[in-house]
């Protein structure tokens, strides 16, 4: 017998918690509805098909990734590519075997950049090693989103 409290796994509120507060924290996220989080977070939490990163105790990012059905890949790329934006229905993120990470989110800092790479290197390398998975990127120069693909 330990003199350490037993340790539980994070509940479901506690992880919602986390990657609230990384959203909060991104200047490209804090302006979403509590209802979005319905559709864009509690699907991926439920499913387990989520990473939260820490600096210390502290979340600093988030990944989001999706088993998608056919349709609901083509009603996503249809969404980004008319400006509508990413917006999945719960059923939407385990409908079927095509991978996609939708959402890679970082707190607003110096480092963004480099914290996004580190936390995209550490899902290939885990969650995504050996599998193909397709994501949407901006242009850096027109803003414009396009969908990559890479293989883990």
């Amino acid at each position: 017998m330990s003199g350490e409290p037993k340790r539980s796994s994070p509940t479901v509120s506690h992880m919602l918690g986390e990657v609230v507060w990384v959203l909060s924290q991104s200047s490209l996220h804090k302006h979403f509805a509590i209802g979005d989080l319905q559709w864009m977070v509690m699907p991926p939490i439920l499913a387990n098909q989520f990473r939260v990163f820490h600096a210390g105790q502290t979340p600093v990012g988030v990944a989001l990734w999706a088993l998608l059905s056919e349709d609901a890949e083509a009603r996503l790329c249809a969404a980004v590519e008319s400006g509508a934006g990413a917006r999945l229905r719960p059923d939407d993120w385990k409908s079927g075997d095509r991978l996609w990470l939708v959402e890679l989110v970082g707190i607003d800092n110096p480092d963004r950049d480099k914290m996004s790479s580190v936390m995209l290197d550490d899902v290939t390398k885990s969650v995504f090693a050996g599998k193909r998975f397709k994501f949407h990127a901006a242009d850096p120069v027109t803003g414009k989103r396009a969908v990559r693909e890479m293989t883990a």
